[in-house]
């Protein structure tokens, strides 16, 4: 049974079970249930890529292609069930659906926790800047974001996030100031050479071309770390204080309060006379509706 007739065997019996009775339809439930019908349209749409292929490649015909596609090798599940989670495919999970629903559901989520503890700990904010697979530049990118970490603390997701775009200009900023400083060396070099009468290696684009993208890519970096930076300063910024201006009755709740309530000046109110109203009388002023 596919994970889609799955979910309207189920929707079916909730229905038999609640009929003659409102059905209760919450939040959580309406988006699990989304998520669901959207994750058996991916297994579909990946199936139905496995059959095309084998129609492509294999020279088979429709039939043939589908019920090849169908057969679930013992590898093929193997690989559905143990295979790193950014490898698995639509149609690994569809396969393990064939063979057991619950348990496709249960690698499901297994793939999401994967994915959700990936941005947590920061390797796929690494992924998006790092130069190159070797241990150092991952290294460099971690102590980064452990010590702007450190720093910031961050107390919700959204804060965890902009870090984690800090620690990445921060890197990139770092490579193209690097290629600044190399472009600037070679650009005093060259001639040098030149005039020796040696030779030298040019560069793709002229020196002063390769200076003025290197100097406008570590500008564009340093304005966009210092966004970043304040995007994350005014999400700590306490709330402000409610100021009303220029008006004449203000209701809070069930109180209506006035301006003449209260005895404020107003431009155009009189503040010679001496208020002698007893606090008992102020307080009658703050009726109800």
């Amino acid at each position: 049974m596919s994970l889609a007739q799955r979910n309207g065997s189920a929707n079916g019996a909730q229905g038999t079970v609640s009929r003659g009775r409102e059905p209760v339809h919450s939040a959580e439930h309406s988006a699990a249930q989304a998520e669901l019908n959207e994750l058996a349209r991916e297994l579909a749409r990946g199936f139905g890529e496995k059959v095309e292929e084998y129609r492509k490649y294999g020279d088979l015909s429709l039939h043939e292609a589908r019920q090849r596609a169908a057969e679930n090798s013992p590898g093929r599940i193997d690989r559905a069930l143990n295979a790193p989670p950014d490898e698995v495919s639509w149609f690994d999970l569809d396969a393990l659906t064939r063979k057991d629903p619950a348990l496709a559901l249960q690698r499901w989520e297994q793939i999401k926790e994967a994915a959700r503890n990936e941005i947590r700990s920061g390797y796929r904010a690494a992924l998006t800047v790092q130069d190159d697979c070797g241990p150092w530049e991952r290294a460099r990118f971690a102590a980064v974001r452990a010590e702007l970490m450190e720093a910031w603390k961050p107390c919700n997701a959204q804060e965890q996030l902009l870090v984690d775009q800090l620690a990445q200009w921060q890197v990139l900023l770092w490579r193209w100031q690097d290629a600044l400083s190399t472009w600037t060396t070679h650009a005093t070099f060259a001639p040098r050479q030149a005039k020796k009468g040696e030779s030298y290696k040019t560069m793709r684009l002229s020196e002063s071309e390769a200076l003025e993208r290197a100097a406008a890519m570590v500008e564009r970096l340093h304005r966009l770390y210092l966004r970043t930076l304040k995007a994350l300063q005014d999400l700590r910024k306490p709330s402000p204080l409610v100021a009303v201006r220029h008006a004449e009755q203000v209701n809070v709740g069930p109180i209506r309060i006035t301006i003449d309530n209260l005895f404020l000046p107003t431009g155009s109110s009189k503040r010679s006379e001496p208020d002698d109203t007893q606090p008992a009388d102020r307080l009658s002023g703050l009726a109800p509706h």
